[in-house]
């Protein structure tokens, strides 16, 4: 498949060019820098990470596919890709976004979760959820409390 990235020249973008083109090796991968022309006319899928106008999609003769690597597509002319029958989606995930961050987030939160002082005491989870805080009376009866 030919496939091409286009980028805003920023450090960002070269990692991440550098990361997709190992990813997808048995692919055509090409660079296309935000404002210039595009280094062909034939792609099959676009990557961008930020805005792709009417003026580039029309540039494309086989494009299916716009794909965004951001939490949105506020920056693509989806009218004009509609006009073309080309596909839009983003794709927030490790390679551009914070998706690492926020899975260990929740991860803690669970944890955290899991060690609260009423569920460890054998107060149902049914209790807790009804009143996610734990009063403090309830903790002292429990021993999770200084002074219980």
């Amino acid at each position: 498949m030919k496939i091409a990235i286009l980028h805003a020249p920023a450090p960002f973008s070269d990692s991440f060019y550098q990361q997709l083109s190992a990813r997808l090796s048995g692919h055509a991968l090409y660079r296309w820098e935000a404002g210039k022309e595009p280094p062909a006319d034939d792609f099959e899928l676009v990557i961008t990470t930020g805005k792709f106008s009417a003026k580039e999609i029309k540039t494309q003769t086989r494009l299916q596919l716009i794909l965004t690597a951001s939490a949105g597509y506020d920056g693509i002319d989806v009218a004009a890709a509609k006009e073309k029958n080309i596909l839009v989606a983003y794709a927030p995930s490790g390679e551009t976004g914070n998706a690492v961050s926020i899975t260990e987030f929740a991860v803690l939160l669970i944890l955290g979760a899991s060690s609260r002082p009423a569920l460890k005491a054998g107060v149902s989870a049914r209790l807790c959820t009804e009143k996610p805080l734990v009063s403090s009376d309830l903790a002292r009866s429990a021993g999770w409390w200084p002074g219980g």
